[in-house]
């Protein structure tokens, strides 16, 4: 028998086929071997947040951590943040296998997400449900069935529940302020950054480098509450770490992008 160990040891081990396996721990980091395990290669997807769940969908990897959903688009050599930052997420589904586009996602505390254009943008769905503390789900590609903690298991038709969610996220104003991820992230030369304010108020977007040197103003204006989303064209800049940071009425928050060249 061979293998290694894992500080914090470990909690998702996923087959991508071929003599692929991928294996997450609890200190964040993901492991992977293209020889059935004789060889391993690590790299870190998140510092300090467990690795819940790994799951290949098409080209793509999705790490299901207790600080979100991270995805890898180069076989797990890096990861970047698809959403759900802040939420303990413990499993993805996709709607099936001729629907790669539509993953699900169950959380221990905010309950049901999804998203219909592969891991860029989430919307919650709890409508129906008796607690947000979901514990796996699966999807027949019609029904959608979410495990509870206690509560038993409840099921959706998939359908109703994107419809619904969809005329309810665009009719209602958001309940929270909210910064994405920057997407594509690492990006060349271009990359969309969205956000969203539960009130109306002067919104300034500006781009940093390393040194705290401002690079660029997206926005600055007055903008009513909703959900905004806007391009950064970084073609004129070098490539490396960059910094984006948004002050919207008391909400600041800045977060790292990386354009690479």
């Amino acid at each position: 028998m061979s293998g290694f160990v894992s500080p914090g040891g470990i909690l998702a081990v996923a087959i991508g086929g071929a003599g692929n396996i991928f294996v997450g721990n609890a200190s964040g980091y993901v492991l992977r071997s293209t020889n059935n395990g004789v060889n391993w290669t690590g790299s870190e997807v998140v510092f300090g947040a467990g690795i819940k769940f790994l799951r290949q969908v098409g080209l793509k990897w999705f790490a299901a951590t207790s600080n979100g959903i991270y995805r890898s688009t180069n076989f797990g050599v890096s990861w970047e943040l698809s959403g759900l930052e802040g939420n303990n997420v413990n499993f993805i589904a996709i709607k099936s296998s001729t629907d790669t586009l539509t993953l699900f996602a169950s959380t221990n505390d905010s309950g049901v997400f999804f998203s219909t254009d592969n891991g860029t943008t989430w919307f919650s769905s709890n409508s129906g449900l008796p607690t947000t503390n979901i514990t796996g789900l699966r999807s027949t590609g019609t029904y959608l069935y979410a495990g509870t903690g206690g509560e038993g298991l409840w099921r959706i038709k998939i359908n109703d529940l994107i419809t619904n969610v969809d005329e309810e996220s665009y009719s209602t104003i958001p309940s929270q302020f909210y910064l994405s991820q920057n997407f594509p992230n690492p990006f060349n030369p271009s990359t969309k950054i969205s956000w969203q304010s539960p009130v109306g108020s002067r919104q300034i977007l500006k781009v940093y480098d390393i040194l705290g040197n401002e690079v660029a103003t997206l926005v600055d204006e007055f903008k009513e509450a909703g959900r905004y989303e806007i391009e950064f064209d970084a073609r004129n800049l070098s490539d490396g770490i960059y910094f984006y940071r948004l002050q919207a009425d008391n909400f600041v928050q800045t977060k790292k992008m990386i354009l690479i060249k």
